[in-house]
Formats: structure tokens, C-alpha cells, sequence
């Protein structure tokens, strides 16, 4: 059975399908790697885990969504099954393994991941089934939090470090790790083991599943617990009989966790030397391009991209094209004296909420590959007069960025924000420059924007904005109408909005840029 290109526009659902009993092809794609294919939402129907004949099913090149139903598990004669390019998401159901006879499974341009577990370890291996371009292994950050901390507390050097860096993202056998059904850590046991150094530079934030953390009895561990590790659901965590010890910032968390046995005490508060090292630590700081005097006892107005005032506080921190590699510690949110940060480079995880206690700030640009959304603490930042963050951030741009009355610019362009425009950006009345270019926006363009009467730069294009143009826009510059830029949204001037709009603005709205409803990012 074959639906060739563009045949449907529907949501693709059974029981009927799964009544072709005899069926042994369904093609309802474009072939395996072409550029287009059928329109057929909605999720795939488990149904077709009923058609014992197939051998070949090809739904790729839709916009299928939700995860691959373990009913699949069911065809026991599928050789091929080829799903790509959809949005489909989730691990690849282990029920997969029964096919014996399925030899290639096609995952590319999906968000579909590999449970990092020994069956599917072995299969791969074995070359039972070749498995293209999925997303890649359900535990791979799993994976790099362990390598990262093997590095930093002297894993070579432990008592015991059974399979630690060999079979491959199989954790669960790992000396100390127990990991859940995707290979994701849960636990991690590894006291009296003879770990040596600081954990700071391990990017603890990224084990979202871990409950069980046992450090206890390794008296070489040394230094302050870092702030990423409080973003860890934990129930017991135990580091009695080290030399590590906890943050004031960190007794909510701590008195939070069901059982814990610390160090008696508390760190003394971190300096501004302290949390520069902690930039150093977590970002890779040995393999940036520049470090001149990093992680050294000079003065910290010598080291590199570090600006300073008469006391000795530091103020400014650039650091540009500087290969930073790892996510941004919360503990650069001790930086009282900041005025200006920038950071760029393959800066990855979520943009630290306690970023919003830099007060001072005036200016602050974060470029890489950020993810999750915008903490609406950065609209604590009542000093900041711009504001540029770029990466693949998500979710709505908060309300609270309203709140930035000094803001003159404000640059959000080139990630995937979602949901509408906020109108309490017409709070912003110093604003000078707004580009949201690039993003997933939706809905109306707020008539609020009209407020802003010091624009002199307007970029909302590239976006999924729809509706009429506000009459309030007929209140700006003309030098921002000018520069207003609307491509790629399905907005239209009509009525009392053209006549009020047309006298200032110049205006391009050719067609709605081409974003398939089976795009996915």
C-alpha cells in the first residue's frame, strides 16, 4: 500500500489500518531520504503493531509526533522500518529488540534516542540492526557528568574503577552507577574509593534523574559543593569524612534532601577569584584559545578578558570566541560587582537563574548552544541597558523582561522561542533596538509595542506571527518604521492599522517562509 507525496494532509489513525491483516508494505513517506512526503499528523497508531506480514514500513517525511509504540515490537517479519523526519521523540521502545529479521531502522531528523542499555548495546554491536541518525543515546549526558567527574577526582587513581570509560554507554556497569531502563543514573555510590580534587567542574545539572549521590569517606575530596549540583532531584547524598563542605546558598537544598550526612560547618563565602576558577573549571578553561594568567595567583586584572575596579571586584568578564565548552556555573551569580558580562562559544544547559542577583549589570550577552528557557529572574536586572542571548533557548520570553526599565537593546534572535509576544515589552520605553528574528512566535503582534516611542529598530521577522499590524506601531519613529522588518510572518495591514501604519512604515510581507508542518528543530 502507497500513498505517494503531498496525497494527505490528515491525521493518521486505526483501528481500520490495523485491520490490512495481509498487508505486508505500507509506504505512506517519500521514499527513505526524500525531501518531501505525505502531511499526516497526530501519533503512530498501535495499531499497526497488528499487521503480522509487514516487512517494510515507511512513514517518514510527516509530522508524526509522541514516541514509536512498543507495539511495533509485534511485526515480527519487519525488516525495514524507516520513520524519519517527523517529530517524533523518546526512547526507542526495547520491545524493538524482538524483531530478529529487522535489519535497518531509519530514525534520521527525528528527536527518537537509544536506551543506553546492554541489550541494545549488544544488538548494535552484533550489527543485528543497523540503526541510522537517531538522536543518539538516551544517557549520553549521563555519560559526559561521569567521564567529566572521572577526570576531576583522579580516576585513575581510584580502588575501584570497574568498566569506568569502557562499554560503551552502558553505565549500569560501571563500578558504583545504577542506572533506570534508559541507561539514565539514578544512583551513584562511590565512597571510601579514594577520590582526590574538586568537583566543581563537573556538570552535576545534568543528571536529572539522580537520587542517590555517596561520596562519603573520601578524604581527598576537597572545596565548596557546587551550585549546579542543587538543580539535582536528590534524596540522599552523603560526603561525611571529605574535606568538602556546603554554601550558605545551599542550605535550603541541603535541609530539603531526605538524608544527608556532611561535614560538619560551612565554605567561607566564595571570592571573585573562587568563582572565576569555577568559570575555568566547568568551561574547559586549559583548552580555551586564550587564558593568559588563568587559574595562576596574578592579580585578577591581568588575567585575560577580566576587568576590575579600585578595589580589586571584578566588574567585566569577556570572553568572546574563547572555546568555551560546558554550561555557565550559577556560581558567576556571586559576581556582585559585575557590570558587563559576555560569554560565547559552545556554552551549553540552561542560562542560571541566579544570573538575576548581578544587579549591577549593565550589559549582558550569552551566545552558544544554551537550551531551556529564559529564568524571568534576569528581570531582577534593573541596571541592564542590553540584553542579547542566542543559542536554542525555548519556551515564552518571560513577562518579567518588562521589568528592564533601562533596556535600550534587546536581541533574541536565532533560537526557539515559542508563545506570544509579551506586551509588557512596552514597559521598555528606552528601548532602541528589538530582534526577535528567527524564533517560533506566535500570535498577534502586541499593540503595546507602539509605546516605544525611542525604537529606532524593529526585527520580528522570521517568526509564525499572524494578524493585522497594531494601529499603536503608527506611533513610532519613522526611522524605526523603516527599519521594521515583518518577512517570514502572516501579518496584514487592513483598516484603521494600514491608514495609521502606511504614512510611517514601510512594510514587506511576501509569503509565509517556508517552514513545513513536519519541521522540527
Amino acid at each position: 500500500m502507497e500513498l505517494g507525496d503531498r496525497e494527505a494532509g490528515v491525521t493518521l489513525r486505526s483501528p481500520e489500518l490495523g485491520n490490512l491483516i495481509s498487508l505486508e508494505s505500507l509506504y505512506l513517506g517519500h521514499g527513505t531520504w526524500g525531501p518531501s512526503g505525505n502531511r499526516l499528523t497526530g501519533e503512530i497508531p498501535a495499531e499497526l503493531g497488528d499487521l503480522s506480514a509487514l516487512t517494510h514500513l515507511d512513514l517518514s517525511n510527516n509530522g508524526l509526533t509522541g514516541s514509536i509504540p512498543p507495539e511495533l515490537g509485534r511485526l515480527h517479519a519487519l525488516t525495514g522500518l524507516v520513520l524519519a523526519n517527523n517529530e517524533l521523540s523518546g526512547p526507542l521502545p526495547a520491545e524493538l529488540l524482538n524483531l530478529t529479521g529487522l535489519s535497518v531502522a531509519i530514525l534520521r531528523g527525528t528527536e527518537v534516542c537509544v536506551p543506553g542499555t546492554a541489550p541494545f548495546w549488544q544488538s548494535l554491536m552484533a550489527k543485528n540492526t543497523a540503526i541510522y541518525k537517531p538522536r543518539g543515546w538516551c544517557n549520553s549526558s549521563d555519560q559526559e557528568v561521569l567521564e567529566s567527574l572521572y577526570d576531576a577526582v583522579g580516576g585513575s587513581g581510584w580502588e575501584r574503577q570497574d568498566k569506568w570509560l569502557a562499554n560503551g554507554p552502558v553505565l549500569s556497569q560501571w563500578h558504583g552507577v545504577t542506572t533506570d531502563s534508559l541507561g539514565q543514573v539514578v544512583a551513584l555510590r562511590l565512597s571510601t574509593n579514594n577520590l582526590m580534587g574538586r568537583i566543581t567542574s563537573v556538570p552535576w545539572g545534568a543528571l536529572a534523574g539522580l537520587e542517590v549521590l555517596d561520596v562519603a569517606d573520601n578524604p581527598g575530596l576537597l572545596g565548596p559543593l557546587p551550585l549546579s549540583l542543587t538543580r539535582v532531584p536528590l534524596d540522599t547524598l552523603r560526603f561525611s569524612g571529605t574535606e568538602l563542605c556546603s554554601l550558605q546558598q545551599s542550605r535550603e537544598w541541603l535541609n530539603s534532601i531526605l538524608v544527608v550526612e556532611a561535614t560538619e560547618g560551612m565554605c567561607e563565602p566564595l571570592s571573585d577569584r573562587d568563582i572565576l576558577l569555577a568559570l575555568y573549571e566547568t568551561t574547559g578553561g586549559p583548552r580555551w584559545t586564550r587564558n593568559d594568567n588563568w587559574s595562576t595567583d596574578a592579580p585578577l586584572e591581568e588575567w585575560h578578558g577580566v576587568d576590575v575596579d579600585d578595589d580589586g571586584s571584578v566588574t567585566g568578564l569577556k570572553l568572546i570566541e574563547r572555546n568555551l565548552i560546558g554550561p555557565i556555573p550559577p556560581e558567576l551569580g556571586n559576581l556582585i560587582s559585575l557590570e558587563s558580562l559576555s560569554l560565547s562559544g559552545r556554552l551549553t544547559g540552561p542560562i542560571p537563574p541566579e544570573l538575576g542577583n548581578l544587579t549591577s549589570l549593565e550589559s549582558l550577552s550569552l551566545s552558544g548552544r544554551l537550551t531551556d528557557s529564559i529564568p524571568p529572574e534576569l528581570g531582577n536586572l534593573i541596571s541592564l541597558e542590553s540584553l542579547s542571548l542566542s543559542g536554542n533557548l525555548e519556551g515564552p520570553i518571560p513577562i518579567e523582561a518588562g521589568n528592564l526599565r533601562s533596556l535600550t537593546r534587546l536581541d533574541l534572535q536565532d533560537n526557539a522561542l515559542t508563545g506570544s509576544i509579551p506586551g509588557s515589552l512596552g514597559n521598555l520605553l528606552a528601548l532602541e533596538e528589538l530582534n526577535l528574528r528567527g524564533n517560533d512566535l506566535a500570535n498577534e503582534i502586541p499593540p503595546e509595542l507602539g509605546n516605544l516611542s525611542a525604537l529606532t529598530r524593529l526585527d520580528l521577522g522570521d517568526n509564525a506571527l499572524s494578524g493585522p499590524i497594531p494601529p499603536t506601531l503608527g506611533k513610532l519613529s519613522a526611522q524605526a518604521a523603516g527599519e521594521s522588518n515583518h518577512v517570514g510572518n502572516r501579518i496584514s495591514l487592513t483598516g484603521t492599522a494600514r491608514s495609521a501604519v502606511l504614512a510611517v512604515i514601510t512594510v514587506q510581507i511576501p509569503q509565509h517562509r517556508n517552514r513545513p508542518e513536519n519541521d522540527s528543530k
